[in-house]
């Protein structure tokens, strides 16, 4: 089992594993990845940011991006481009931060502990980098997901309206 770094050339095994988990979701009533994550969105996320794959005997198993660019929709979204204006409780704190998105693990490999070990690298990955905080929001109501951040050292420090459901913006301080 390794994590590692990829670029453009592995935009197909990155997304086979989000459309995966599209899938998933989807079937659980959640479609809120479905129309997001493109693979254009993909091979922009390599122009902004960083991409890992984890791999498991030959195969890709999870996917995590991460970026020092704040997502657009935390701050330049005051009009609401989901037809809701943004008045969230964004309270996070000043310093460096590691944006995180596109955690994903295939649902067959799912329940291990996988993605836990794509988030831990990536935490230290930003320490080396200096930075001080990781960030990502989440579905409020995907209970289960936000649960495991909270025992993951994560701290809700904000939300936001959607349509669907209301989104916790999650920080950790890592330094």
């Amino acid at each position: 089992m390794g994590i590692i770094k990829v670029n453009q050339t592995d935009v197909g095994a990155v997304y086979e594993i989000i459309h995966e988990c599209v899938l998933w979701l989807q079937a659980r009533g959640m479609d809120h990845w479905m129309d997001y994550y493109t693979e254009e969105l993909i091979k922009h996320k390599f122009d902004t940011g960083e991409i890992f794959l984890l791999k498991e005997d030959d195969k890709f198993v999870g996917t995590i991006s991460a970026s020092n660019q704040e997502p657009y929709y935390y701050s330049e979204n005051k009009d609401g481009d989901n037809g809701m204006p943004i008045n969230h409780t964004l309270k996070f704190t000043p310093g460096n931060a590691w944006y995180v998105s596109a955690l994903a693990v295939l649902p067959e490999s799912q329940g291990r502990g996988l993605a836990k070990k794509l988030l831990q690298y990536v935490e230290n990955y930003a320490k080396e980098k200096g930075m001080e905080f990781l960030r990502m929001d989440a579905r409020g109501d995907y209970t289960d997901l936000i649960n495991m951040y909270l025992r993951w050292g994560f701290e809700k420090v904000g939300s936001m309206p959607d349509p669907d459901s209301e989104y916790f913006l999650m920080e950790k301080k890592v330094l």
